[in-house]
């Protein structure tokens, strides 16, 4: 049997922005539902999208409205039982995409409902049989079954999970340390935060540290690490390491769970702890209210770094590069606590007392951010600043790609070619560089770069 374009119609069920991070393994289920929408324009098959309750449950993903010739809204579960369900009316092919939760585990819990198209018997025969055009056809409709049934095969062997988050953020977990696990039970041992505009940085391993080992692995998300508010989430994570417990005696292995509580908007790290505090979660109806009124003072609060309060603990004789390491780096100090007229003096003398301890490269962030006097945007990565002076360096093999981060998952399309100059701002001990770029018209670009692909000028 023949599809006929004209006579059937896909229809994308509820893939909205605050739905899809509810459904399991919902990254999969989107790349298939693209998939099969793309299959669908290539037939010339008409596509329609749903929206149940939208103001609830938000818009379409964009990657879906730009696929749908028409958006309905409903507000029945059904997608058949709302009157404005007039989108399959006439036709007699309908094909459907949606997520369900009504599967067992072997289909993943989350996957698409009468995902391939429905070929229906035409009214009026389209091709003579034997001819080309017809083989063309059903090779045609052969093909796009079988690209999106693979592609259904290929995801239970994603090595990436997108954990969405309000407002278009996400977390992005790879390298996991169980790939035998369905999706939503695996830990991973790279963790990187995306900012909208496609700007990263590293929650594990954080820059200028590593991970080779694999002792620390990030614990699987979920939906309830989001506060009701939308403004934080929690990620967890499991740090394993041997204790030696004396000559002759065998080592002990020791698991602690941590938790870093994250404000989405600016990605400020406002907490890290550890023990009974990582379990309280949030509470129903409360907003952002993290077990009790002194745990959510803790998390939310109490710990957030500032420049004024890290000024005061190296003037009582705490050590820079430590209070550094405790506020997760000055990377995140300057996303707690922008630079502004009212901290600059501060921040200065933190810029000048970490020069002394030895810790250049968070001196240096911090002097590439007061380079941009004070104003400095809220949420903007550090990654994005430009103005501090570094050696140059010059790219030495054919083509270097450049990352967003300081991971291989985090190839971006840019790349530098052979003889390209950089300013280093930063190196990290695990093999990478922090360059600033400048193109003919003056543009910065900034990104990391794999160190043995450049050579520093001495």
């Amino acid at each position: 049997m023949l599809h006929v374009p004209d006579d059937s119609v896909l229809v994308l069920v509820d893939f909205q922005t605050r739905l899809m991070p509810a459904i399991h393994d919902g990254v999969s289920v989107v790349a298939q539902a693209v998939k099969l929408g793309s299959v669908a324009r290539i037939f010339e098959v008409p596509i329609v999208g749903t929206e149940q309750s939208p103001l609830r449950l938000g818009e379409s993903l964009s990657e879906i409205k730009g696929l749908c010739s028409d958006i309905v809204t409903k507000d029945h579960f059904d997608a058949c039982a709302d009157p404005n369900s007039r989108y399959g009316e006439g036709k007699r092919g309908v094909g459907c995409a949606g997520a369900l939760s009504t599967f067992g585990p072997s289909f993943g819990n989350a996957i698409l409902k009468d995902s391939a198209l429905k070929l229906t018997r035409p009214r009026v025969q389209l091709f003579r049989e034997g001819s080309p055009r017809t083989l063309v056809t059903h090779v045609g409709t052969m093909l796009a079954m079988t690209m999106l049934w693979s592609g259904l095969a290929s995801a239970a062997q994603q090595s990436t999970l997108r954990f969405a988050l309000p407002g278009g953020a996400a977390v992005i977990y790879s390298n996991a340390a169980n790939p035998q696990d369905p999706l939503p039970r695996r830990a991973w041992k790279k963790a990187v935060f995306s900012f909208p505009n496609g700007t990263t940085f590293g929650l594990l391993p954080r820059a200028g540290e590593s991970n080779a080992g694999g002792g620390t692995q990030m614990e699987p998300p979920n939906k309830w690490n989001i506060s009701p508010s939308g403004q934080y989430v929690i990620v967890m994570r499991n740090d394993q390491g041997t204790v030696f417990m004396g000559q002759g005696q065998p080592e002990t292995v020791l698991n602690r769970e941590y938790c870093s509580m994250i404000e989405i908007k600016t990605g400020c790290i406002t907490a890290e702890q550890t023990g009974e505090i990582c379990g309280a979660g949030w509470q129903p109806s409360q907003g952002a209210q993290w077990g009790t009124d002194s745990q959510t003072s803790m998390m939310l609060t109490r710990d957030r770094p500032s420049a004024i309060n890290k000024l005061a603990s190296i003037n009582a004789g705490q050590p820079p590069h430590l209070l550094m390491r405790n506020a997760s780096g000055a990377d995140n100090l300057l996303r707690c606590d922008p630079p502004s007229s009212a901290n600059r003096e501060s921040y200065q003398k933190i810029a000048a007392a970490l020069k002394s301890d030895g810790a250049r490269v968070d001196a240096q962030l911090i002097d590439m951010a007061l380079s941009r006097g004070s104003a400095a945007t809220v949420g903007t990565p550090v990654a994005q600043e430009v103005g501090a002076a570094g050696p140059t360096a010059t790219v030495s093999v054919a083509k270097a790609t450049l990352f967003t981060a300081p991971d291989d998952a985090t190839a971006s399309r840019a790349y530098l070619v052979q003889n390209d100059v950089v300013t280093v701002l930063k190196q990290s001990p695990t093999g990478w560089a922090y360059v600033d770029y400048v193109n003919a018209s003056g543009k910065h670009l900034l990104r990391w770069i794999k160190a043995d692909q450049i050579s520093i000028k001495q």
